[in-house]
């Protein structure tokens, strides 16, 4: 799932009101708002030894420190984009893990969405005890663990197709596009024409509403504002795998 420009985070999402902006971690690399020691670069070269953890900090804070290490650049030859692995802290209770494609040659990003069942990006980040594995299938990445200040990444090279398929089988694997762990959450930036999801609920629009947006016909209840509509009992039931029943 992308909204316009591709991460509702970004200055450049277009959604101003957004609680934390902060241009991505890759462009404050590029534009060398941030001293390259301070994030990971893996490439080609590592992955043969490839067994890491690493401690983040977040990167979107107004003074970050120089010794603090911000992220992972995962740039492999394999892949299209790079990929970039930052901690945001000032968008409230969205903080966490998130996972940004990036163009190798210029800034143009995309916000992949780890919570890929919601029309929502609020639910986009990577969560503690996710696993993702880049769409090579050479790097396996694990957020071990998430505090207020900081994250756990353990990062490693992916093993035989065997192994990959049982990592791939995991509850909490995603991969930002067709299988991921279900979440509960309302899409209050679709809505806000509407005033938002709690307002829609109060205005009845849980009994039977739908809104079509990009050419898809949404249930106001289901898809929209699952939390405002008392549904996440049974969004949280479906399966990991898109399309896949439920």
């Amino acid at each position: 799932n992308s909204l316009e420009y591709g991460n509702p985070y970004d200055w450049m999402g277009n959604y101003p009101d957004v609680q934390g902006l902060s241009y991505g971690m890759g462009y404050k690399l590029k534009l060398h708002w941030l001293p390259r020691s301070t994030v990971v670069h893996i490439t080609d070269a590592h992955l043969a030894a490839l067994n890491d953890k690493y401690i983040i900090q977040p990167f979107d804070l107004n003074a970050p420190g120089a010794n603090q290490l911000f992220g992972i650049q995962l740039s492999l030859s394999k892949n299209t984009r790079d990929i970039y692995f930052s901690f945001r802290k000032t968008n409230g209770k969205e903080a966490g893990v998130y996972v940004v494609m990036q163009d190798k040659n210029k800034p143009d990003s995309e916000l992949i969405d780890m919570g890929c069942h919601t029309p929502s990006q609020k639910d986009a980040r990577l969560q503690p005890g996710w696993t993702y594995v880049d769409p090579s299938a050479q790097v396996v990445v694990v957020v071990e663990q998430v505090t207020d200040g900081a994250a756990i990444l353990h990062v490693y090279r992916a093993p035989g197709a065997t192994d990959l398929e049982a990592i791939r089988a995991r509850d909490k694997y995603s991969d930002g596009e067709y299988k991921c762990p279900r979440t509960c959450t309302d899409a209050d930036l679709l809505v806000s024409n509407f005033e938002g999801c709690a307002a829609m609920s109060n205005k009845g629009y849980c009994n039977g509403g739908a809104i079509s947006m990009g050419g898809k016909k949404l249930s106001v209840k289901s898809d929209l504002c699952p939390q405002s509509c008392n549904m996440c009992e049974t969004v949280l039931a479906g399966p990991t795998v898109i399309g896949q029943g439920g």
